[in-house]
């Protein structure tokens, strides 16, 4: 749930969403995880960005099992931009490129946004956007869980065909093909793959980019992904270009280059950002980078336990500048002969000391790590 407010301090308008029952035990099956909502907070706190959305506090009220995200406010999203029929040339070019943007400075940091779809782009009178909803947000690289499958269901009509074909671990690509989709849908007025199943998106997908190859297939990196083609029907083949007859030809061109069945094949954040469709907004000093994250702490940990200790020191650690350290890993990783010695030894660098805890656990890890324990 996401509602507007009005902060007290500075009068700013702010968003709040409250994620409801994080720190209780669930019966039934999440669609998150409490360790998304942590991997969402400790990326929007380091990534900074005009264009991706801030992330201003996060807390917990005593006696709640809530946890409440304050978010900088947007006036709509692009959802309602689309079916409102607002949206000039002008406009279209210039979200495509403050997206390229985002996805460049996103993708230095080693980060796969992983829900690109209209309404996860926040957008502004001006046409400034953000680009928000980092729940699903997955570091490059990373393997595909079984929770990871459920993309095909939640990007419906943005999803990857190496997705809906099984490949095993998260990239890039996925983004791009995902924006792909978005900026067809600009150009169009209603999404370019309106699947109503996985199956008949896949039938969709292959309407526009014809059945693939087998090195195409190979690209995928899915086990059977060849198998699951061999059983489809030759596709009625679509035209885009007589589809968005009435659309810029460069945009059409440009719309082309995203959406390529292989992965490999398809443009790049850097190709794209100079295309001649957004070209007109191009400046160098636009294009932020950064090193990449890595995730401080086990996101394939699920007890509440962990999930509890790991907020803490997050929110510590994000509100003090302080260097995160995942003590209960750290603890458990421990001999147990050593564990009740090393809590002494924590308390009594709190108590006799005042040493923070935070850095008493740093300086522990330390001599652990130095003595090979």
């Amino acid at each position: 749930m996401v509602c507007k407010a009005l902060g007290r301090g500075r009068r700013e308008v702010v968003a709040i969403k409250k994620v409801e029952g994080l720190f209780e035990e669930v019966l039934e099956e999440r669609c998150f995880t409490f360790m998304d909502v942590l991997r969402e907070i400790y990326i929007l706190s380091e990534l900074e960005h005009d264009n991706i959305i801030a992330l201003k506090r996060f807390f917990r009220p005593p006696n709640e099992n809530n946890l409440y995200l304050i978010y900088q406010y947007a006036e709509t999203d692009l959802s309602e931009a689309i079916r409102s029929g607002v949206l000039e040339d002008t406009h279209k070019s210039y979200i495509l490129y403050q997206l390229l943007t985002a996805l460049k400075f996103l993708h230095s940091a080693g980060v796969v946004h992983n829900n690109i779809k209209p309404n996860n782009i926040l957008i502004n009178s001006d046409s400034t956007i953000k680009l928000a909803d980092f729940t699903y947000a997955r570091l490059t690289g990373e393997p595909r869980t079984i929770e990871g499958f459920s993309t095909a269901e939640r990007l419906r009509g943005y999803v990857p065909p190496e997705v809906l074909l099984g490949s095993l671990f998260y990239t890039r690509e996925m983004d791009i093909w995902s924006l792909g989709c978005l900026f067809g849908e600009i150009l169009l007025g209603e999404k370019v793959f309106p699947g109503i199943s996985n199956w008949n998106q896949l039938e969709r997908i292959l309407e526009v980019t014809g059945i693939p190859s087998q090195e195409d297939l190979l690209s995928l990196g899915s086990e059977f992904a060849e198998t699951m083609v061999e059983h489809m029907y030759e596709p009625h083949r679509r035209s885009l270009k007589k589809e968005l007859s009435r659309s810029p030809p460069k945009a059409v061109k440009l719309l082309k280059r995203f959406l390529v069945f292989n992965p490999s094949k398809r443009i790049s954040i850097d190709e794209a950002l100079v295309h001649p469709y957004v070209s007109q907004f191009f400046d160098p000093k636009d294009l932020k980078t950064r090193s990449p994250l890595k995730i401080p702490f086990d996101t394939t940990k699920k007890s509440l336990e962990y999930g509890c200790e790991t907020f803490t020191t997050l929110q510590n650690s994000i509100l003090h500048s302080k260097i995160f350290v995942d003590w209960p890993n750290t603890h458990h990783s421990l001999p147990l002969s050593k564990q009740g010695l090393v809590e002494l030894f924590l308390l009594i660098l709190e108590r006799t000391y005042h040493v923070p805890k935070d850095l008493s656990i740093l300086l522990i890890r330390k001599t652990l790590t130095l003595l090979k324990f």
